[in-house]
């Protein structure tokens, strides 16, 4: 079973690390992580591209912002069973 994880995020760069690493320790790893990055720099995008070896990442680069929309916008690319919402400041 797969899962899509679908990740928007918005001015938080450590947070979005930490929760990459505890991804990385998981023992279940069908998991898909679509991020969707409303930021104004290409930080996000960096460390998606560090993480991309150990975890399967969709990044996305949009120019609008808003929680819901940003959702709504990573649900196009999601393949799993099963979709979760992690904000990007959690850790599993």
């Amino acid at each position: 079973m797969l899962f899509s994880l679908i990740v928007a995020t918005l001015n938080r760069t450590k947070e979005l690390e930490e929760l990459f690493h505890s991804l990385t320790k998981q023992e279940y790893n069908h998991f898909e992580v679509i991020v969707i990055d409303q930021n104004n720099h290409n930080m996000v995008e960096d460390i998606c591209i560090n993480f991309s070896t150990k975890i399967h990442i969709q990044y996305f680069k949009v120019k609008f912002r808003g929680l819901s929309k940003a959702r709504n916008y990573g649900l196009k690319f999601a393949s799993g069973n099963i979709v979760a919402f992690p904000d990007d400041d959690c850790v599993y």
